[in-house]
């Protein structure tokens, strides 16, 4: 329950620019640890974008987009955040 709180509040933040969270704040949120949330940050990054924390990485520093973890939290969808490399698979004949 919680989770759901941290979502809630997440949600009603009031603010001009998207708000970026550091992995170990979205690891919270996730009630996971910062060791698990480093490491699926990473899968995120050696997945192109298809599985694992969604992350941007500003320098060496990585940040979670707060929508992308409410989109994670509520779907279980993880958001493809690199335009060139989209979350999607087209099947091939």
């Amino acid at each position: 329950m919680e989770h759901l709180e941290e979502v809630a509040s997440l949600e009603h933040s009031k603010s001009a620019l998207p708000r970026l969270l550091t992995v170990e704040q979205a690891a919270r949120a996730l009630g996971i640890g910062r060791s698990l949330g480093y490491q699926l940050a990473h899968e995120y990054e050696s997945s192109g974008g298809l599985r694992g924390l969604p992350v941007i990485r500003i320098g060496t520093a990585l940040r979670v987009p707060e929508w992308a973890l409410i989109e994670l939290m509520r779907t279980g969808r993880v958001v493809n955040l690199n335009p060139r490399k989209p979350n999607i698979r087209i099947a091939r004949r």
